[in-house]
Order: structure tokens, then C-alpha cells, then sequence
């Protein structure tokens, strides 16, 4: 998920050819064209920052002023490399693992409990639907440790199903977090069929994703029993790979959120500090989009300053950033 600063500053690069800055013209032009490709929009309050983000654009390209690029750019395919560079470039990726711990304490006490006592209930079983829950909880102290040799397959019963999206997954830090919270917490994991699903439109946010590898940064809210149950780290840098128990929950694609998503309902979404980048109507159609593949009684999780309830007026409002889709009469 990119981060809530859509443009943020950084150090001067020299100007490349004739280009130094962008002229009020050409910012509109540039503005346009990011609105007619990513719903982006982008403020003449932004012409200094959008000036320097372009400049390494002519940098690597070796086109000599913004003119010739913009034309390059006009005539490009939206699935071009340059396009997907050139996103990348004008948002930013600022995200870490168990960002936002209010949520993912939800997430693992509320949501799976939830999950897991309906399935057992529909089986018949008898097995536990809620974690205990301590009487206090400091930092993170929601994360049960996984036991000791824990390692979910792929087999079993088929009749219990949880399917995620994180929508603006950025580099796949917080679909890789549900898939923490849902190999710790969701019991008999081997006998469910969990699908979280990871969409982006840059395409190198999604390539790093489907890497499973997190620097430092990301991890360094990461408690140390789940490093050590679900990530190995590189010998010889610092860095942590996500282990196979976690990457075979997840999938990562390329994805512009103003187009439809054809895919099966999600019991859950993830919409969270992307919606700051659009204006009024792009971010009606991309709720609408997002709206459409919630299923009956599922959730939608949202930034809580992102201007979601009156997109969802139809949903329960549980909290700030926790909208619930109201169930079937008939369920």
C-alpha cells in the first residue's frame, strides 16, 4: 500500500537536456494524462515535486526535456514498462508488516474467531472458536506463537473456505501479515482452502511481492516468534524471506483499481491509504469496484481518514476503519 504522502520530497536531481522544471502547461497535460490512466490526481501545488520525480525519468530513458517525454508517453501502451516505472515514481510505497495494530488485533481475536466457529458450526465439530484472550495487551501480545512443527498442507477438507484481498498491496506486506494472523490463529488450517490475494497496479511493487523478501524497516514490528516461525533470514544480508507456509496462502497481480475485479467474492478487503490519491469520482469507482466482490456479511477495511462511510451508507459502520456488508434476509 502506498504510503498517505502521495508526493514526497526528495533531494534535487540535476536537470537533464533543457529540462529544469515543468511549466504551468505542461503540468496540466501531465496531470491529465495521469487522471485518464490511474485516476490520479495530481495538484499544481505539486509542480516542483512532480519536476524532480520527472527528471529521473529523463535520466533513465535518456529523453532530453519533459516535452519528448510526455509525447513518449502519450503513445505508450498502458501495460508499456515506462508507464508502470513512471507510476512508480509518482507514488510512493512507505509500508511495513502489522502496520496499524488496532486492525490486526481485529483481524486475529474477532474476525478469524468469527470465521472459524461458523465453519465449525457448519461441521458439526466441537473444536475451540476463539483464541484466549489475555486480560491485557501490550504491544502485539494478540499473536499467539504458532506450536512447535506447524506446517499447514494443502489437503483436506474443502468445505472451509477464506478468501482476502489486499487491494494497493504495495510490496506484499500486508497480505503476507493476514497470512501471520491465518496460519497462527485459524485452527485445522490444513483443512481449509485459504486464498489471499495481493493486487497493485505498479508492476514492480507486485515482483517484489511475489519475492516474499522484507528489509529491516518492514519487519521491525515482526514479533521475534514469528520471524522465527515464518521467515528465514539471509545469511548474507539483512534481509528475511517469507517461508513457503506463508507464500502458499498468498498470490500476487497486477491490478488498476478502476477496473472491475473479476474474481470470486472476498469474505474480507483490504482498502487501505490509497483512496488520498483520488478524487471524487475516481474514488466512487473504485469503491463501487470493491463493493461488488464483497460477499453478504463480509468486511471492508479502510484507512479511517480515507472518506469511506458515505461511499458505503448501506454497510454497519463497526469502526472508523471496519465497515461490515449486511447479510443476506435469507442466510
Amino acid at each position: 500500500m502506498p504510503s498517505t504522502e502521495a508526493f514526497q520530497p526528495i533531494h534535487p536531481i540535476a536537470p537533464w537536456g533543457t529540462a529544469e522544471q515543468v511549466t504551468d502547461g505542461q503540468l496540466a497535460r501531465f496531470a491529465e494524462l495521469i487522471y485518464r490512466r490511474a485516476g490520479i490526481r495530481v495538484s499544481p501545488q505539486k509542480k516542483t515535486l512532480l519536476s524532480n520525480r520527472l527528471r529521473r525519468r529523463l535520466r533513465e530513458t535518456g529523453i532530453k526535456d519533459f516535452e519528448h517525454y510526455y509525447q513518449h508517453l502519450a503513445k505508450l501502451r498502458p501495460d508499456d514498462p515506462e508507464w508502470d516505472a513512471f507510476l512508480q515514481e509518482i507514488t510512493t510505497h512507505e509500508t511495513y508488516l502489522f502496520r496499524d495494530e488496532a486492525q490486526w488485533r481485529w483481524f486475529c481475536r474477532e474476525f478469524l474467531a468469527e470465521v472459524s466457529g461458523k465453519a465449525a458450526l457448519a461441521s458439526g465439530s466441537d473444536e475451540a472458536a476463539s483464541p484466549q484472550r489475555p486480560k491485557s495487551t501490550p504491544q502485539l501480545t494478540f499473536l499467539k506463537k504458532p506450536p512447535a512443527g506447524f506446517a499447514p498442507g494443502r489437503t483436506g477438507n474443502r468445505f472451509r473456505s477464506l478468501r482476502i484481498w489486499s487491494a494497493a498491496c504495495s510490496t506484499g506486506d500486508e497480505a503476507i501479515t493476514a497470512a501471520c494472523c491465518v496460519a497462527a490463529h485459524l485452527p485445522n488450517l490444513a483443512q481449509w482452502d485459504v486464498r489471499i490475494l495481493g493486487t497493485d497496479i505498479g508492476v514492480g511493487a507486485i515482483e517484489q511481492a511475489q519475492s516474499g523478501v522484507f528489509g529491516e524497516r518492514a519487519m521491525h514490528l515482526v514479533p521475534p516468534h514469528y520471524r522465527q516461525q515464518f521467515f528465514t533470514k539471509a545469511k548474507d544480508a539483512n534481509v528475511w524471506q517469507a517461508r513457503p507456509i506463508l507464500m502458499n496462502l498468498v498470490s500476487f497481480r497486477q491490478h488498476n483499481l478502476l477496473d472491475p475485479l473479476h474474481e470470486p467474492p472476498f469474505d474480507l478487503v483490504f482498502l487501505k491509504n490509497v483512496l488520498i490519491y483520488f478524487d471524487t469520482a475516481s474514488k466512487k469507482t473504485v469503491v463501487e469496484n470493491v463493493r461488488r466482490v464483497i460477499r453478504p456479511g463480509g468486511y471492508l477495511v479502510a484507512g479511517a481518514a480515507e472518506g469511506v462511510s458515505d461511499l458505503v451508507k448501506d454497510y454497519v459502520r463497526l469502526q472508523p476503519w471496519l465497515f461490515r456488508r449486511p447479510p443476506d434476509p435469507d442466510a
